[in-house]
């Protein structure tokens, strides 16, 4: 038994090694982001309601499902800002889910369905074949076309959006190819394997060159949009609670809980009076003391 378990460490220290590293980023992802958040007031109040055995379980159930399906798997928030995007960012999203589960994932547990997922042949794999080869592509096209031909180009032709694009090309295509000549049954007449080394080294500059050079905020949302399922929840039971009314409209705009730990935070800065009055009284407000004169000073925490 000591002989066959030495035997697998030395053979597959790098599959654990690799699946070490991914269990120490989940725990601490999870505490961090999660236990952390769920554990701060009031949303420990709010995760204990959820508890109880209420008429309120069916709509966390409900709207649990609701964001799941509408906010993070089709991406309906993006729709409200412009529908070309929210193409461009689900034919993206789409094609990364079909690679992920169907080419890493298999690959990280020791086998691979790539043969078949390249096979144009195989009736019973067009559906990854084309959706990914077809849908990210797409995806990518798109992207790229809004930031030549949109009127505000210009504003946003920078290094922060056109660089990713580019890079996630350079990935897919050099990718693609790669894995498709490295293997005998792809071989191109007259090439072998170590002549086409340049695309495994493309591939892997390109990748690098993503992580190195894309905007924190972009690469870490990937891990925060599923933050928006315990948000949602809140905001859903948020409603249920005593509002705080605004002390210039009368309308009210919060709940008395989230206020009174927003004002415990920031409560004894300058501007924390402002807590007092709903966002569309509060912009009202910051106007005209900005138009007034430099004289004036603004009223102190209270």
């Amino acid at each position: 038994m000591t002989e066959q378990l030495l035997e697998f460490l030395n053979t597959n220290y790098v599959l654990i090694a690799r699946w070490g590293g991914i269990t120490i980023f989940i725990i601490g992802f999870v505490y961090q982001i999660w236990l952390k958040w769920a554990m701060r007031r009031p949303t420990a109040y709010m995760l204990k309601k959820i508890g109880r055995v209420s008429p309120l379980g069916y709509r966390v159930v409900t709207e649990f499902f609701r964001t799941l399906i509408t906010n993070i798997a089709l991406q309906f928030f993006i729709v409200r800002r412009e529908p070309l995007r929210w193409f461009m960012h689900f034919f993206i999203f789409l094609g990364g889910v079909v690679f992920v589960f169907f080419h890493a994932f298999p690959l990280m547990f020791g086998y691979s369905e790539w043969d078949l997922f390249i096979s144009a042949l195989n009736p019973t794999t067009w559906v990854y074949h084309y959706l990914f080869l077809g849908v990210i592509l797409a995806g990518v096209v798109i992207a790229a076309l809004r930031r030549v031909y949109r009127s505000e180009a210009p504003e946003e032709l920078d290094r922060y959006n056109l660089l990713p694009i580019i890079l996630i090309t350079i990935i897919l295509a050099s990718g693609l190819i790669a894995a498709i000549v490295l293997q005998e049954l792809y071989q191109i007449a007259g090439w072998t394997a170590w002549e086409l080394e340049c695309f495994k080294i493309l591939h892997l500059v390109a990748a690098y060159t993503t992580l190195a050079v894309f905007p924190f905020t972009k690469f870490f949302h990937f891990f925060l949009r599923w933050i928006a399922i315990p948000v949602n929840l809140y905001l859903s039971y948020e409603p249920m609670e005593p509002q705080r009314l605004c002390k210039n409209c009368g309308r009210a705009f919060a709940s008395e809980a989230r206020m009174q730990e927003l004002t415990s935070i920031v409560g004894e800065l300058s501007e924390g009076w402002l807590l007092q009055y709903c966002p569309e009284c509060r912009r009202i407000i910051n106007a005209k003391l900005d138009r007034a004169a430099p004289s004036v000073t603004r009223p102190q925490a209270t």
